[in-house]
């Protein structure tokens, strides 16, 4: 293997390259247990994974409008009016699906798993100034940036 070759390598693995993930969910609820399917198609390369993950997370945002802020500038203070959102999260939850293994390059690969909210948890809603929404992310544990699918929102009644 080249000096470029390594290079190559080393940008791969340090950027999450080695694999897409990809995460689908089957009729989520707040009452019951739901299916969720994680699955992984690899790079040109062999990847060593240390596990398969899954995120859950509720996330509530709320926005007050028109909100008057006190500003210095030069010396004098203005009033400005502004948009503040924060945001809270209301659940969150990580799992191992899957432990270490190699995968091999050019494949695809697919684990499942089950996800339970807590009693009382929020539904999705989006409310004129106020949103809870659900969000799901599943990735591979490997050296440097890990492959994930990045955040999905799914809707929860």
């Amino acid at each position: 293997m080249g000096f470029l070759d390594k290079l190559k390598s080393v940008a791969t693995a340090a950027l999450g390259a080695g694999a897409k993930v990809y995460v689908e969910v089957f009729n989520p609820s707040r009452q019951n247990p739901f299916p969720v399917r994680v699955k992984a198609v690899v790079g040109e390369q062999d990847l060593k994974i240390g596990r398969v993950y899954l995120k859950v997370e509720g996330l509530e945002t709320a926005v007050v409008r028109s909100v008057p802020v006190a500003r210095q500038w030069g010396g004098k203070v203005e009033v400005a009016h502004e948009d503040v959102t924060r945001s809270e999260q209301t659940f969150r939850q990580e799992m191992n699906i899957a432990g270490p293994q190699v995968l091999s390059a050019n494949q695809g690969y697919e684990w499942e798993a089950e996800v339970q909210l807590p009693f009382g948890s929020l539904p999705s809603y989006m409310g004129r100034n106020a949103r809870h929404e659900w969000r799901i992310s599943a990735g591979l544990d490997t050296a440097g940036n890990d492959p994930d699918s990045g955040w999905v929102t799914i809707e929860i009644a």
